[in-house]
Parts: structure tokens; sequence; C-alpha cells
């Protein structure tokens, strides 16, 4: 095999199916009546056939494994890549920058887990409709509903079931009801259901109504249309693929987008999970020029602290920053304090590590911890707190330990160490105190550096690490500081992942704070982190409402938790984020719309963006400010982003207009959504199955309010010019930016919201 097909990514090929036989994994394609046993070896390199890893990655991560073995370890996945490709399970993509390329050509496929209960003696669960109707667009691994979570469980309600369905736990697995009694189905306790029979018109999107008997056939009988045994009706047109197409958006749109894509983690845990995140958006690096390790910190008005946690990290722990670096996040950086760490920036230059700095102002507060992951160029990332020292050695042996365990996709942490240097807290007890979820408490586990890691429920977030591709991420719309803990451990093992202590991963932490803390920590502000938080993983918040009304009084909290309340049912908050642009030159539409953002609930919800100024004409400077909001989504990893102009204007029944477009708009994959009507005022057709979206087709829509999905980013970045001359001709070229976006297919309106604003229709 030649260097540049080792730098190719291996990718299974669609439409396959698989099972577990003994340490055996059986694939079939229905498609091409092919059915394949790989032994553990060859299906171990199947797994990792996702698109993401090239060859010589794949290489390496085995070595690691088995490193005894190392000798013989090239040859053995060259002759398996070769074997999977001739067997068409897999093609190999991409040359010399594969991990661009693997993108570019294909989106990476999920592996969802699939059980089956209750189905009848001859029911084949390795060979069914419902296996083929799935493998096209995933990766299906069939596996034993009962022995082992799946992610999607298909059952029956036929006679005194021996499958107890009602002990499935939906909030990790959904449930798809077979219904055969020839009663009226009961959806309560199901996501979605097919049945022969009629269901309330509420249950539409969650259910399909064709005749049963035709989910038993194969594709190419069910293209015939043949009439139904025992009836004299024909099929409806309901082919598998539209079928499918209703199935994908009841359940999964949220869950898997059609261009989603993976890390390949998922790969070997699959879950379905809203709480869950896409991979870590940002620059991709492979080979050579990437870091072995990120060391970052995010600072607010920090000087001193940065200084001496940096020096020490360079002093105490070169050995590791000769293969990393250290990231500084600014989530001030127009504070007194940045031109002296951009300073320190310049004068280690050329020294020991890397040193990066990276301003960040878009949210503040603890989510910014969020960016050090983001911006990270290393395999492995380590994050703490500004004023944190680390054990001597701490760090190589972090680095040995996920090079020892390459399927490691937990968040590691290790025992806060004490002023007096002896005793430790290795976890946090989930007990309220002082306005705090969580009360340092000690597991002798904890107390010798050499004895192996173990589980805990929480623990403080002065420093946590884990892999860049296995960060699941903070809630987007947190604010303010405080909120973190407990809830990104709860995330993490709603993914199947584990929260674990390294008792050598022993850090120190500066507490004292002689002249106060630089940034104001706000009471309802955490509240709010706690609500959106624990909300989002299913975790009681009503020890939320216990604490803070016996800490800061009843009428005080009872005012909280209702603005609170209001934010979590405002459509707007669908949105992961909502910039506004504002011309500066016209303060006076700022202070209008401001008004406007107060009566809709959302005024702490809205990012402030100064429209970049351009000569002549402001086209050019919304267009390019519209590609900046974009970008910085991208790196938040943000699932969409809404963009409003200062001169909109909201109509009043906007909320009820808007929540009735969003709930449409959750039912299928999206790239742009137009909160204005178009500015000479035409109608527009209803989009297939709604009532409040429409299709604005080619005809160009305003832009005063637009929302960008994630699926658009890659085009709208690949598109756009980012330099002014650039985007002045590229607007000539196209016409105006409003008849580009209308070449998107996947674009709704809602209507009526938006004007075309004060400047005219």
């Amino acid at each position: 095999m030649t260097e540049n097909m080792r730098n190719a990514c291996p990718i299974r090929m669609p439409g396959f199916t698989m099972t577990w036989s003994g340490e055996h994994v059986v694939i079939l394609s229905k498609e091409k009546n092919a059915r394949h046993e790989l032994n553990p070896s060859a299906a171990g390199i199947w797994f990792m056939c996702d698109g993401r890893l090239n060859v010589n990655a794949i290489e390496n991560v085995l070595r690691r494994r088995y490193p005894s073995e190392a000798g013989f370890i090239g040859a053995d996945v060259v002759e398996t890549i070769n074997t999977l490709k001739a067997l068409e399970l897999i093609e190999l993509i991409g040359h010399d920058l594969a991990f661009v390329h693997a993108f570019g050509q294909r989106p990476l496929r999920p592996v969802i887990r699939v059980g089956f209960g209750n189905f009848w003696d001859r029911f084949d669960p390795l060979d069914n409709f419902f296996l083929h109707m799935l493998a096209p667009r995933f990766d299906v691994l069939v596996v034993d509903a009962e022995q082992m979570h799946a992610d999607l469980v298909f059952y029956t309600d036929l006679g005194e079931p021996a499958f107890d369905h009602g002990r499935i736990d939906r909030t990790k697995s959904l449930k798809v009801l077979v219904h055969l009694n020839g009663e009226s189905p009961d959806l309560s306790e199901c996501d979605y259901v097919f049945t022969d029979r009629k269901t309330d018109e509420e249950f539409g999107e969650r259910s399909s109504t064709v005749p049963l008997w035709a989910y038993y056939i194969d594709w190419s009988t069910y293209r015939m249309a043949d009439p139904a045994p025992d009836s004299t009706r024909r099929l409806e047109p309901h082919y598998p693929s539209v079928v499918f197409d209703h199935f994908h958006r009841a359940l999964f749109s949220e869950i898997f987008p059609d261009e989603e894509r993976w890390s390949p983690s998922r790969v070997m845990l699959p879950r379905l999970s809203s709480g869950e995140t896409p991979a870590v958006s940002g620059q991709v690096i492979a080979g050579e020029d990437r870091p072995r390790i990120t060391i970052g910190m995010a600072v607010y008005d920090e000087y001193e602290a940065v200084y001496f946690t940096v020096q020490a990290l360079r002093l105490y722990h070169s050995e590791v920053l000769k293969d990393g670096e250290i990231l500084i996040v600014d989530n001030n950086p127009t504070g007194k304090y940045s031109k002296h760490l951009l300073d320190l920036v310049e004068r280690a230059a050329g020294g020991v590590g890397e040193l990066r700095y990276v301003p960040f102002e878009y949210i503040k507060g603890t989510a910014v911890k969020d960016m050090v992951f983001r911006y990270a160029r290393g395999e492995y990332v380590l994050c703490m707190d500004s004023h944190v020292l680390v054990e001597e050695g701490a760090i190589q042996k972090l680095i040995d330990y996920l090079d020892a365990n390459p399927d490691c996709n937990d968040l590691l942490q290790g025992p806060l160490v004490g002023d007096d240097l002896r005793g430790i807290s290795t976890h946090f007890e989930p007990e309220w105190s002082d306005g705090m979820y969580g009360r340092w408490g000690r597991d002798d586990r904890g107390d010798d550096p050499k004895n192996e890691p173990f589980e805990v429920s929480m623990q403080g977030t002065g420093l946590l690490a884990c892999r860049k591709s296995a960060w699941l991420g903070y809630n987007p719309r947190f604010k303010g500081f405080g909120g973190e803990e407990g809830y990104i451990h709860e995330r993490y093992r709603r993914a199947e992942r584990r929260t674990l202590c390294l008792p050598f991963l022993r850090w120190i932490h500066r507490f004292d704070r002689p002249d106060g803390v630089p940034y104001m920590n706000i009471d309802s502000e955490r509240i709010r982190n706690y609500y959106l938080g624990f909300t989002e993983v299913g975790m009681d918040t009503d020890p939320i409402e216990n604490h803070f009304s016996r800490r800061n009084g009843e009428d005080w909290f009872q005012s909280v938790k209702r603005d609170i309340q209001v934010e979590l049912v405002n459509p707007f908050t669908y949105f992961d984020a909502v910039y506004c642009l504002l011309l500066v030159s016209q303060p006076s539409r700022w202070e209008r719309i401001s008004d406007t953002f107060r009566r809709l609930g959302i005024s702490e919800r809205i990012r402030p963006f100064a429209v970049t100024e351009t000569p002549g004409s402001n086209r050019t400077g919304y267009a390019l400010s519209h590609r900046e909001i974009i970008r910085q989504a991208q790196i938040q990893g943000l699932r969409n982003v809404l963009v409003i102009q200062d001169d909109a204007l909201f109509v009043e029944s906007i909320l009820n207009h808007l929540e009735e477009s969003v709930r449409e708009l959750k039912t299928r994959p999206w790239q742009i959504f137009h909160m204005g009507r178009h500015r000479i005022g035409s109608s527009f057709p209803m989009a297939p199955g709604c009532r409040f979206l429409q299709e604005p087709g080619k005809t160009a829509a305003c832009t005063q309010s637009l929302g960008y999905s994630h699926l658009a980013y890659e085009a709208v970045l690949g598109d756009l010019p980012d330099k002014v001359d650039d985007m002045e001709r590229w607007l000539l070229e196209q016409g105006s930016f409003e008849e580009y976006l209308g070449r998107f297919e996947d674009r709704y309106l809602a209507y009526p919201v938006v004007s075309s604003g004060v400047t005219g229709v």
C-alpha cells in the first residue's frame, strides 16, 4: 500500500446491519443479498472505519492498545482494509488532507443500537423491514434489548408480553410500538407507533398508519404495491423511503440531523439523547502539526494568577510542553489586563511550550470553559482555572493514562489538595451549601496517587480533562458564573460515559481573593444556570427552590423563578444564540429594539454585534457580519443561531406565531429560517404538512431576522468572502445577499412575524 493510500480514510458503506455473534460480528446487506462474518480483530477495525481516521491513525490506535504486537500491526491493518474493501464493506476516500476530504465527501454515519421485544416466533430480528428502513441512513447494530441498552426498541402488543417494555428507560431509549391488537394504539408509553388504526390528530407526527403487513416484505415488493392477502385494498403510496422520512423527522431530526458530523467515540458508544452535542467544531489538525495536549484556562480580568500558573507549567511540566501548548481564553479582552496577557504571550514566544491567546467576549461566565476545549488544538485537553497549580509529573501521567486507554471518552478529574499540602478532596457530595450544589468530600481511594481511578458523582471544575473529541460541552444558554458542577457530570453519565477521579492528577486551587473577585457573581444568573442545566439532563429542580428560598427569601426566589420559567417556554429559547446587528452610527435604532427585546422577554439572551463598517453601502458590512457570526457559531458548536437586525419590526403576536413555526421547524432538517416577510408582500405556499411554515422558494425574502442551522454553516462560510473588497465583488455577482440565500433548498419562512424594517418595505 502506498503512503498516499495510508493517508486515505476508510468509511463503512451504507445499507448494512450488524450484530454480535459471540466475539464475531455478523454483517448483513438486504440490497446486496450478502452476509459476512468478521473476527474480533477485523471487527475492531471495521468499527473504526467511520471516515475520520486514516489508515495510519488506525494503526497507531492499535499499536497503543497492543504494544507487544506493534511489529505486526501495520501489515495486519493493511491486509484487513484491503479485504474489507474487496468485500465492498468500506471505501477509501481522501488523500493527504484526509480529514478534510472525508468531511467534504460524505457525512459520518452514526451507529445506533436496535432491539426487538415481544415479536412472534418466526420474526427474524436480523432481517426485517425496520432494519432495512434504517440501514440506508444509519449503521445499525442489533442487540438483545433485555441484556443490553438499545437506543431504539421495537415492541408489539401481542397478547401477554414476555418482554417487559415498561422497564425501558425512555430517557435513554426511544420506544416504537408495532400495534397489532385491533384496538386504538396507546401512545402514552411509546415515542412512535406503526399501526393500521387511526390515531388522534395530535399524534399524527408520531405514527404511520399504512397496513401493517406491508412492513414485513422487502422493498421491491412494497414498490409493486400488490394487494393485501386478505383484502382487495391496494397499498397507499407510502414507499419505504417516504415512511422513513416521516419516521426520521418524528424521532431523529433533533438527534441525528442528516448532515451531522460525528466523533469517533460515538461509533463504539452510540446514544440517542437530546442532551448530547455534536462533535466539537473548530480547526481540524492532523499529523505532526497537532499538539499532544492543550492546557487551557479561561480568564476574566486576571494577570498575576495567570502569570504564575503559566510559568509553573513551563518550569515544572516542560517534558509535556515539548509537544503541547498553553491556551489563554480572555473573557474580557477589553479589560485592563488584556494588554499584559498579550505581552506575556509575546515574551514567552520561542521558549518552552507554545503559548496562545484567544479573545472571546460573546458570552461571559462559566460557559467560557467550553471555549478552551473548542479552541484547543491538542488531542487531549486539560482545562483549569487560571489560579490552579498541578503537581509535578501529574500531567505526564494523564497523557500516559489516555495513551494506555484509547477508548476512554470519560470526564477525568483529580483530588484537590489543601493549602497544607496534605488534606485532599476527591469529589463533591451532592448537597446544597451557600448557594452552590456540591460539598467537598473525600474518598480513601484518593489518598495514594498509585491507586486505580474510581468513579465519582461530581467534582469541582477547577480542573477537568478529556479527549478533545470526547468533550460534550456546556449548555450554550448558560450566562454568568456557577451551575456547572453536577450538570456536566450528569451529561457524561447520560452519554454512557464515566466521571472519574484519577488519584495521581492532584491540584491546588487558590480560593482566597483579598481584593475580591473581578466579576459579578449574581445569584439569579446562577439559579438560571441550574434550572437550564438540570432541566436539560433530567435532574430534579425542586432542591434548587428549597435551597435558594431559604437562602434568599421566598418572595425574591419566586420572582426569579417566574422569569426563568417564562424564558424556558419562550420560543426564542429554541435558538442556541440570538445576535442583534447594530449600526453604531444610528444608536436610536438600538434603543428602540432594546424595548422590543424587553417586551418579548429575551433581553438577557441578546448578543449585540456591531456591523462591520464599510464605505458606500451597508449591505457589504451586513453580509460580512453575518459571515462572522456564523463563523463564531461554528467554533462555539452552536446547533443554530438567530441574527436580528436593529431595524426589524415585530408583529404584536410574534410569540404565538413563532411558537407554532418553531414547533414545525423541529420536525424537519433545515438550513435557513426567515422570520421576515417578502419585501413586496407576496404570499407563499405552505410547506408540506405545515400550517405556519411557508416555502419562499427562490424568491428573495428580507434579512431582518434570519436563522441559520449548523447544516448551513460550511456552505455559507465557503461561499462568502471574508474581506471587504472581495465581498463587494461577490455581492455584485450574486445580485444581493437575499438572492444568494434564496438558492438554499431547506429554507423556510415564518409568516407573518417580522416586517422588513424601518428602512422601508
